[in-house]
């Protein structure tokens, strides 16, 4: 686990039919590398138990994915979840963290999604 002298973080939020998502994924540098320690995520102004979040740990504009998580579709409005990660991706590429809600909601399902460049 990093220092919170080395350690850094990158918060992020989107919105969509109301709802939003606050993402924060925590990170030290490791040489030439990131190392992504967890990622955690609030849906806010959203209380229904039936909403989809996936994330994506890329570089190179996507074309390398280093981590991937899907949920299942129970993910609870209004709860923090911290997702551990453990991964190294490296600086170059423009490396980020794709996370992406699928809000429940009567009738359609809007979504959105955050982007934390590290």
């Amino acid at each position: 686990m990093a220092s919170p002298a080395s350690a850094d973080s990158k918060h992020v939020q989107c919105s969509a039919g109301g709802d939003t998502l606050n993402t924060t994924v925590y990170y030290q540098s490791n040489g030439s590398y990131w190392f992504v320690e967890s990622n955690s995520f609030t849906l806010m102004e959203n209380s229904q138990d039936k909403n989809n979040v996936y994330m994506r740990l890329r570089n190179n504009g996507g074309n390398n994915t280093y981590f991937a998580w899907t949920s299942g579709d129970d993910i609870v409005g209004e709860h923090t979840y911290q997702i551990p990660v453990n991964e190294n991706v490296p600086k170059s590429g423009s490396p980020y963290m794709k996370t992406n809600a699928i809000f429940d909601q009567s009738g359609s399902d809007p979504n959105c999604s955050t982007y934390a460049n590290l």
